[in-house]
């Protein structure tokens, strides 16, 4: 359970009715095509749960747009602000600079207070 979100949640219907998730997925697939990497930021926590998971399902629930054909779950890292030790802040930001097979890095904009 992610928040108001279960296992038996349709996750197609999440996007479908959620146009922000819909643009947010969108553009994540725009940028895969273009080879950017993507730092998301949010104020909550289960927010960034809900895009984790999400972009953990192959197809995302945007198959009815034909300029689509890439279709896999994108590579994540994520760091909020329940990780206050140093070395594994650093170790995950490290690791996304240096890992171009993670295609987004989620974080909570209480990451800066923590200093990265």
């Amino acid at each position: 359970r992610i928040g108001n979100i279960d296992e038996r949640d349709d996750p197609e219907m999440l996007v479908r009715d959620s146009s922000k998730i819909r643009l947010l997925l969108l553009l994540m697939r725009r940028l895969r095509r273009e080879g950017h990497r993507t730092l998301i930021f949010s104020l909550s926590k289960v927010m960034l749960s809900i895009i984790e998971a999400l972009f953990r399902i192959e197809g995302h629930g945007l198959a009815e747009c034909e300029f689509e054909v890439d279709k896999k779950p994108f590579k994540t890292l994520r760091m909020d602000g329940s990780i206050s030790d140093y070395t594994e802040r650093q170790r995950l930001v490290s690791t996304f600079q240096q890992d171009p097979s993670f295609e987004a890095m989620l974080l909570t904009t209480q990451v800066g207070g923590l200093g990265i």
